[in-house]
């Protein structure tokens, strides 16, 4: 199930906490990411998009949108971009492991938690996993953006995938500060930062997700909030969606409503740019409405978290058992007897209904207490481009 160019990240006992995370790790990497696409979540009024760029033979970058209805109550929205680091033997898998992370904590959750501290967390859980998974050989970089049912909103960045406010008519704002070498020293106010020219490190990173030799406290992490997004539109890119022609890049903000066209423009000025790195994109039409639009998810039972994932183009739906503390001998597989586990729904990139493959995860007598299997149903939904 995995990509053929991507190895199977090391799985050592605590990489994920759940079956899961184990799930979400076979999605993601069943994506065809070198495949360039960009998807429209209507519901949303947000779009994502990604290309695997001219410059590189594999697509490191990677990029999700989920919503997590938690049965405490809250209704969580993410956003993540992540681009594996281009120096690193395993970029791509870095990335992966990140973003798998990040969706199978929030589907853990079981208290509320303020969304500052929580992003904070999220991604030192991040950091902790790939370098356990990969000790050293990969990372990435990482801009993670928070929405609740309850109207917090709360983002951060690690390298220097970037994050952006956005304002129809007057183009972006970057609110996050990238993590290279440069900013460092300017910083330390140090005033000649040429020695880094002399040197080849201008734009090098200081910072990423999976480093060796340091621990994940280590991390320097600037949390954003809503006022940073006073207009309520947000963009998370890839250095490869903007580096090419920033002019062009913020032109395009300027005089572009949808998000779905934002997410196209974006990425074809990168490409016609000739210079293309891997480039992802998410735009968010306003982050302040994420909480308003989703509270039409209704949770099934009071002992189970729903996910909602979009990755790339295919959209997953898992359930995550929160009530492990039953009984599992009264529990009866999903599965009929005779029959083999179930198999992947086929889909079609170029078809304009994605298959959806809701995964619900239930506690199985032969699983040791506390473990969850998947039962695959293949769904229909039309997810087309937005009509803004």
């Amino acid at each position: 199930m995995l990509m053929p160019e991507m190895e199977k990240p090391h799985m050592t006992p605590n990489l994920f906490a759940s079956e899961l995370g184990m799930q979400l790790l076979a999605e993601v990497s069943a994506v065809s990411w070198n495949v360039s696409a960009v998807k429209a979540i209507d519901q949303f009024r947000t779009a994502i998009g990604i290309h695997a760029g001219q410059k590189r033979s594999r697509n490191e970058d990677r990029a999700i949108f989920a919503q997590i209805s938690c049965a405490y109550g809250d209704v969580l929205t993410v956003a993540a971009v992540c681009d594996g680091v281009g120096g690193s033997e395993r970029g791509d898998e870095a990335a992966t492991i990140a973003i798998v992370k990040l969706v199978e904590q929030l589907g853990l959750l079981n208290a509320r938690t303020p969304l500052p501290a929580l992003v904070t967390r999220l991604l030192r859980d991040m950091d902790e996993a790939i370098r356990q998974a990969l000790r050293g050989s990969g990372t990435t970089t990482a801009s993670v953006m928070l929405a609740s049912s309850a109207g917090e909103i709360a983002a951060a960045n690690v390298g220097d995938s970037r994050i952006f406010s956005w304002r129809q008519g007057f183009g972006y704002v970057q609110v996050s500060v990238d993590d290279t070498l440069e900013n460092e020293l300017r910083d330390l106010e140090m005033k000649d930062v040429g020695v880094l020219d002399a040197r080849g490190l201008r734009g090098s990173l200081s910072q990423a997700l999976g480093e060796s030799g340091r621990s994940s406290q280590d991390l320097r992490i600037s949390v954003l909030g809503e006022k940073q997004f006073p207009d309520g539109g947000a963009v998370l890119a890839s250095d490869g969606s903007w580096r090419g022609s920033k002019s062009g890049f913020n032109a395009i903000a300027k005089n572009t409503g949808s998000p779905a066209e934002l997410v196209r423009r974006t990425l074809a000025l990168a490409s016609w740019s000739g210079d293309l790195d891997n480039a992802s994109i998410i735009a968010i039409r306003n982050i302040h409405e994420l909480g308003k639009l989703n509270n039409s998810v209704r949770i099934e039972t009071s002992a189970r978290n729903v996910i909602s994932a979009w990755i790339c183009d295919t959209k997953v739906v898992l359930h995550q058992r929160l009530d492990q503390s039953s009984n599992s001998k009264d529990r009866v597989p999903d599965v009929a007897p005779g029959k083999k586990g179930p198999k992947r729904v086929a889909r079609s990139r170029a078809a304009k209904e994605d298959n959806e493959r809701q995964l619900k995860l239930t506690p199985v007598a032969s699983a040791p207490k506390g473990r969850v299997r998947a039962v695959v149903k293949g769904l229909s939904e039309d997810d087309g481009p937005s009509k803004e």
